[in-house]
This record gives structure tokens, C-alpha cells and sequence, in this order.
């Protein structure tokens, strides 16, 4: 996991699930091979963003000098917090985001993450469900966009109710009957300020940009547009 939380709750049961399998206690027993992929890819994956940025710059940029790849290394640990987490419903007719809050601002790995979230979807969405994520990681003035590596990325997920299938829907969710598998029923849904606890560092720290948008037969369904930072 799209003008509801199925933005939400997909972006964070698909992108973070395939990231970091155990992320919210949850167990996708049945992934297999695709399983074993991820869990390779979350090992690689904050090497490959560093790396990936400075192969962008090395290709995009003339005149790249040695000293340019030493400062881009250097800074590429640093934290540039954006204004505060950010973000907005970017349209749909399925339904409307009507609250969204994480914190804490900036979001640190690992730790306890504080969320809470408000949406109303205004016809049930099923398979098939298409979702499309775009990650960028900010770097000097602008945001580069991070490739789709092993499934966690810019990636798009073809089959969203096949993958949430086999999640297993964290307890408050399930307390206040926000679904995490498809169909996602008509109806108003809120999710109290709920803490999770992220027992691992999957990203490297820094500023990012997020946009999720899911499909239902070739349509937009639904679109979450935020911006967030990271810190150890």
C-alpha cells in the first residue's frame, strides 16, 4: 500500500514489507524464493543508495572531478532535514486522506514510530490493483531518484492483493478495522496515534520524497505525495 490509507497501508505493507520482512511483526511465510531476493536486497540496499547517487552524478555531470566524488562521500551521511514531514492527497475519486502523522520528525531507525491516520474510501477496491512507488533521496539542492532494487525502490507492483495476501495484518489495525488485504471496503476508517516499534535501519539518513499511486484496471485509484527525513 489509493486516496485512503490503501495509499498508505499499501506504501507501508508493500514498500517496508518487501524492504524489511520483519518490520510490524510481519511474517510472509509463503513468499519463498521472493523471500530470500528481499532479504538479500535489504542487505544491500543502504550500500546501493550511496553508491547508486554517485554513479547519477558521475554520469549526468561534466567535468566531475575527484574532489567532487570526496565531497558527495562525505556528505552523503549527512543529514539536510526537509521542513518537517509533509505531505498530501494527490487525487483520486476511491476516496480522500483526510489526516496523516508520523513521528517522530525527523523518523529514527530504529525506534518507535508513532503514526496516525484518517481516510474514507467511497467504493471498495479489489484485485486487480495495480501500485506504483517513486522514491527519491535528496542530494545537494535536488532529489535523485532511488532505481527499484530487488522489489524496495521505485518500483512497480503489479498483483498488490496477491503480495498482501500473505502479510500478516499488525494487531492495531485489526483493533480498529483498518484492512491490510484486499477487497478494501467501502467505508471511514481511523487509525489512532498507534506506536510501532522498527527494530532495524533500512535507509540511509537524509532527506526523502515518496509518491505512491495505485491503479485499479489502468485508473487511479488513489495517490499519496510526502516528503520525510531520516536520522540516527
Amino acid at each position: 500500500m489509493k486516496k485512503t490509507l490503501l495509499s498508505f497501508s499499501a506504501v507501508l505493507l508493500v514498500s517496508i514489507a518487501h524492504a524489511l520482512p520483519n518490520v510490524f511483526n510481519f511474517e510472509m511465510p509463503k513468499i519463498g524464493s521472493l523471500l530470500k531476493d528481499v532479504k538479500s536486497s535489504k542487505n544491500r540496499f543502504t550500500d546501493n543508495v550511496s553508491q547508486l547517487l554517485m554513479q547519477y552524478h558521475m554520469s549526468q555531470s561534466k567535468g566531475f572531478k575527484q574532489d567532487m566524488i570526496d565531497q558527495l562521500m562525505k556528505t552523503s551521511g549527512m543529514r539536510s532535514q526537509v521542513n518537517g514531514f509533509q505531505w498530501k492527497d494527490c487525487g483520486s475519486a476511491a476516496g480522500k486522506i483526510s489526516s496523516l502523522n508520523i513521528s517522530p520528525d525527523p523518523i529514527q531507525f530504529p525506534g518507535t514510530i508513532t503514526v496516525s491516520v484518517g481516510f474514507t474510501l467511497n467504493t471498495t477496491l479489489d484485485k486487480p490493483l495495480a501500485m506504483d512507488v517513486q522514491w527519491f533521496k535528496k542530494s545537494g539542492s535536488s532529489y535523485i531518484k532511488i532505481p527499484c532494487i530487488g522489489m524496495v525502490g521505485s518500483c512497480t507492483y503489479n498483483s498488490v492483493c496477491s503480495i498482501l495476501a500473505d502479510v500478516q495484518c499488525p494487531d492495531p489495525l485489526i483493533q480498529h478495522g483498518i484492512p491490510c488485504q484486499c477487497p478494501f471496503k467501502k467505508n471511514t476508517y481511523n487509525l489512532p496515534a498507534t506506536d510501532f516499534e522498527v527494530d532495524a535501519a533500512f535507509l540511509p539518513e537524509g532527506d526523502y520524497h515518496i509518491k505512491a499511486i495505485v491503479r485499479a484496471e489502468k485508473t487511479q485509484a488513489a495517490c499519496l505525495d510526502l516528503y520525510a527525513s531520516v536520522a540516527y
